[in-house]
């Protein structure tokens, strides 16, 4: 199937640089990692906002009649109020973000780029972004709009990307940390099976499953209880714990201090808006 003129490589980068012809930073509404499947084909038409993808999967979308196929590890970019039917395989997983910005939106449509050599990278500003948009709206901004300037030049020849379930499972993992999922569950999810995702985990990230979902588990503790301005008890119950004598006792032991401590000491300003 052949795809519309700004898609692939060169000419994906090509028309995302003329895409970045504006000087305000993006307005982000909305971010997360959604899962689609249940249905094989479904419409979308987002009023006013951009759309932007990073595929964990194969699939297909049609815009004005034009169809156009991506990978795992690709991006697409869509201008808003437009008409997107997408078939989607069983189990599909993406991360997306919908923005407001002054682009124009003349040009060919959609914009595919396939950002397997900067997998890694992406993932990590996709997650901040994820967790820090709403409490962090102008450092969130900055993040993606730095993302997408990236993905507008050619990627570096020693860019290493993670494996694709390794990806997937880390997205489910920091998008569920308050009820994260047993390992056979993130096995399924990334279409393996729990023996080979956990020889993934230790190979890529020198450690076990439950060890990176501890580890991610206090990132988010200490980052929302720094730079948020969250109750104790939400950022508590965000992490799965109902019992907020639990909660402190396991901020003390890990953080060494008391979470009301902890983010008294905190040397950066949080910011609000």
């Amino acid at each position: 199937m052949k795809n519309a003129p700004g898609t692939g490589d060169a000419g994906g980068r090509e028309a995302l640089m003329v895409f970045l012809g504006f000087d305000e930073l993006p307005v982000i509404q909305q971010c997360g990692l959604v899962r689609h499947g249940h249905a094989p084909r479904e419409h979308f038409i987002q009023k006013g906002l951009w759309s932007f993808h990073f595929y964990h999967y194969h699939g297909e979308l049609v815009l004005d009649g034009t169809a156009s196929v991506f990978e795992p590890l690709w991006v697409s970019l869509l201008p808003p109020d437009v008409d997107v039917e997408w078939a989607f395989p069983s189990d599909a997983s993406h991360y997306y973000v919908h923005f407001e910005c002054p682009a124009d939106r003349e040009g060919d449509w959609p914009l595919l780029i396939d950002a397997g050599g900067m997998a890694k990278g992406l993932w990590a500003n996709l997650d901040f972004i994820e967790r820090n948009y709403r409490g962090q709206s102008r450092a969130s901004a900055v993040r993606f709009w730095d993302l997408l300037w990236r993905l507008a030049l050619p990627p570096a020849p020693d860019q290493e990307t993670l494996p694709s379930s390794v990806q997937i499972a880390t997205s489910v993992i920091r998008n569920s940390l308050e009820s994260p999922p047993q390992v056979s569950e993130l096995a399924r999810r990334c279409g393996i099976s729990a023996g080979h995702l956990s020889r993934l985990f230790r190979q890529v990230r020198d450690m076990s499953v439950q060890e990176y979902i501890q580890r991610a588990r206090l990132e988010q503790v200490e980052m929302l209880l720094t730079r948020s301005e969250l109750s104790i008890a939400a950022i508590a119950r965000s992490v799965g714990f109902e019992d907020l004598q639990a909660f402190n006792k396991y901020v003390r032991k890990r953080l060494g201090a008391a979470p009301s401590k902890v983010r008294a000491l905190a040397p950066v300003a949080r910011e609000s808006g």
